[in-house]
This record gives C-alpha cells, structure tokens and sequence, in this order.
C-alpha cells in the first residue's frame, strides 16, 4: 500500500521525506525535503486524508491579492508561488508547474519579481526567467508570454496590464500582449503602477 500515491522507480527530490513523528502521540507527521510537512491518517483510524502544510522556503518578492475571492498570492526567490487565505493567512497550497516530478513546485526559473490579478481573476506572474505565466483558479494555464526582457514590476488598472523590465515596458490588454514588443525608456526605471481607469502609466525611476 503506498499511502501517498502510486509507485516510483525513484523518489523524486522535493518528495523525500527527512523525519516523521507522532504529534502528541496520535498524529503521524512527516516532512521532506521541500519544506512541506504532511499530516497523515493514522492507521487504523479510517480517515485516509492527508493535510499539506506549507509555503515558502526563500524571500517573498512579490504578492498580489484577489479581494473577489477571498485569497492572496506570493511568489518567492526560489521561483515558487503559493495561494493563501486571505481571511485565515493560511497558506493554500503551491502553485504546481506543468512539470512537476521532482515535486519541487518551481513555475520560474528564476526569482518572482512581480504579481498581478487580471479583472477575469487571472494571476499574472513575471520572473527572472524573462517569463510570465498565468494562474486561473489555482491552477497553472498553459498560457505564457516570453518578456524577452529581464521584468522588474507589474501593475494592473482594469484591462491594461504594464510590465516594467530592464529595457522598458511592456504593455498588456486584457492578460494579451498589446505592445509590439519592449517599450524603451532613457531612464532606470524601478517601480510601476497603471491608473484603474487604464489612462495613466506611472514608472518610478533611479533619477527620481
């Protein structure tokens, strides 16, 4: 019987578990080496559930949060996103990639440096993998826009999305590219924020 899913010919590297122990002498509890720790059903006990605790492991670098619905977003150095409970600030669960074997749960290859929900609920999610994805209802879209440029802040009004990189900006409409390609700037810019009626860009910069 393999209580935690089917068999593998290895165990995958997030997914190794370092200890476990008995929490008050009733309750079985492991955690591995990606930092999640599992409570597990106690044998015997008929319950077969198994509750995830986890987070983050690295610096959280940007959030974002879906008033609508009730959560919030994080995303860390480690390249991982995780959801939370916006009234609770209970972490979710992560946000898992198409590839996740190693359970490992890293959506960029690189540190996340900016979040935003679109008006449909959408998460946006920009790394220093020069990439954005897209996050609908916890689940990781097989959308993905290549930024071609290193992202270092994301804003959104209503439907325009504005995404500052190293080069400049690029600009989004409703969660699809509008620009055609990086919008330069002369300046260094820092820090950006799109008007909720989508007229006004502001872009902070280094000179400022």
């Amino acid at each position: 019987k393999h209580m935690l899913g089917k068999p593998v010919d290895k165990a995958p590297r997030g997914g190794m578990q370092l200890g476990c122990a008995f929490v008050g002498g009733m309750t079985p509890v492991s955690v591995a080496t990606n930092n999640q720790i599992a409570i597990l059903p106690m044998p015997g006990s008929g319950k077969s559930d198994i509750e995830i605790l986890t987070g983050h492991n690295a610096p959280i670098g940007a959030v974002a949060f879906d008033h609508d619905k009730g959560i919030f977003y994080t995303g860390d150095s480690d390249g991982i996103l995780c959801k939370w409970d916006l009234k609770k600030i209970k972490a979710l669960e992560r946000i898992s990639p198409a590839d996740n074997k190693e359970l490992m749960y890293q959506v960029h290859g690189g540190a996340v440096s900016g979040l935003t929900v679109l008006k449909d609920s959408q998460l946006l999610s920009v790394g220093w993998d020069d990439t954005a994805f897209y996050t609908k209802n916890g689940k990781l879209t097989s959308d993905k826009l290549d930024i071609t440029a290193q992202p270092v802040a994301v804003s959104t009004g209503s439907s325009l999305t504005a995404i500052l990189t190293v080069k400049g900006v690029v600009l989004l409409k409703d969660g699809k590219q509008s620009s055609s390609g990086v919008l330069p700037l002369n300046y260094s810019g820092n820090c950006i924020l799109v008007s909720k009626d989508d007229k006004t860009v502001y872009i902070g910069g280094d000179d400022c």
